[in-house]
């Protein structure tokens, strides 16, 4: 509810001050109304931002967007904070729309009567009227009626929502012992998978990390009888030499003839 008549609040300040500014045009004399203006405090709003904000006020409030124009002429920084005020609906109901088509056009009947209840709010404080209710109930009232109903989509999607999720919760429930079992077993093959691995690589470094004792024939020595027979039977090159070193005639003996 605060929040409601926080959000009220601003442009109700500036219905009041559009329709006193009309109404001091209409009846003080043409001097009177051209005294000085105020001069601008706010920064102001882009060509862009006053556009958008006029053409949704046209489109879903043309009473508004004629205020805003005599706002306009009578009080400049009121007016820029008027179109602020219009802009930031337009744009939130724009992304609305945009995700959400049912929510968008509920929440679009709540910014209208919002704004034709904020016009009469201003109306009935520059009068004596003692009609005040018989003037806003109706529209009060409608308001009340779109908000419900906004909130009864919200409830059933969120119920929607809960439904789904307490049938997934009932199914986990149901499967707890099966979902245990399934998640131990399946870590348990990891871990059996990840250990066997381990002993894979670990004998295959070791079997390349043992030095090469094997011998080939040539390097293999030899024993027995096999070593004896090779030792009278294929004499060394170098004994072999000596031996016939040993059997050369010395310089001094005679030479055999040969017959001719």
């Amino acid at each position: 509810m605060v929040r409601s008549l926080a959000g009220l609040l601003p442009l109700t300040i500036v219905c009041v001050v559009t329709l006193l500014s009309y109404a001091d045009e209409k009846s003080a004399p043409r001097k009177q109304s051209q005294r000085p203006q105020e001069p601008v405090s706010a920064e102001p709003v882009s060509d862009a931002v006053e556009k958008a904000a006029l053409g949704f006020a046209r489109a879903q409030h043309p009473e508004l967007a004629d205020l805003l124009d005599a706002l306009r002429r009578s009080n400049l920084p009121a007016y820029q904070s008027a179109l602020r005020d219009v802009s930031r609906d337009a744009e939130r109901l724009k992304k609305m729309a945009e995700r959400d088509a049912e929510r968008y056009q509920l929440s679009l009947q709540i910014w209208n009567l919002d704004s034709r209840i904020r016009l009469e709010i201003a109306r009935l404080s520059m009068s004596s009227d003692s009609e005040v209710e018989s003037r806003l109930r109706p529209m009060i009232e409608e308001r009340q009626a779109v908000r419900i109903a906004l909130l009864e989509v919200d409830y059933q999607r969120q119920k929607e929502r809960f439904e789904k999720v307490s049938e997934q919760l009932a199914a986990t429930r149901k499967s707890s012992d099966d979902r245990v079992a399934a998640e131990i077993d399946r870590i348990q093959r990891l871990i059996s998978a990840k250990s066997k691995t381990r002993t894979l690589a670990a004998g295959s470094r070791s079997e390349k990390s043992k030095p090469s004792n094997v011998q080939t024939g040539a390097e293999r020595p030899k024993t027995g009888e096999s070593a004896l027979t090779d030792r009278f039977a294929k004499p060394s090159s170098a004994s072999s030499r000596k031996k016939s070193a040993d059997i050369k005639p010395r310089s001094g003996d005679a030479q055999p003839r040969s017959d001719k």
